[in-house]
């Protein structure tokens, strides 16, 4: 079984949708992958706590939204693949090098 973290600074619930779009591709929660989620929820401090609890736990992939979040992980890992979702701006950000060819473990979509 996959197991997939999940990260965000704030509230989980955005993530409803990333699991209903994975269930949606046959990815069922129970049957074929599993979540481990941690939510901040403003409370930044813990982002980088969190995401060496997912290299300990020995993800396969982490799961984030924004910048700051990215960041926090990428600090833990270099190895696990890490997917984004809401950065505006990754190469300003220094989260990749190039929007096709982003580099490292990091990569995602983004709202620029």
């Amino acid at each position: 079984m996959k197991r997939i973290g999940i990260i965000v600074a704030g509230s989980a619930y955005p993530m409803d949708g990333f699991k209903s779009g994975l269930r949606d591709l046959g990815w069922v929660e129970g049957e074929g992958v599993s979540f481990e989620i941690r939510a901040a929820e403003g409370q930044l401090q813990r982002l980088p706590e969190f995401a060496s609890e997912m290299v300990s736990l020995g993800v396969d992939l982490i799961a984030v939204i924004g910048a700051v979040t990215v960041r926090a992980v990428r600090k833990a890992t270099s190895t696990i693949p890490i997917v984004f979702a809401v950065v505006v701006e990754p190469i300003g950000d220094g989260l990749a090098t190039n929007l096709a060819h982003p580099g490292g473990n990091v990569t995602g979509v983004t709202t620029f």
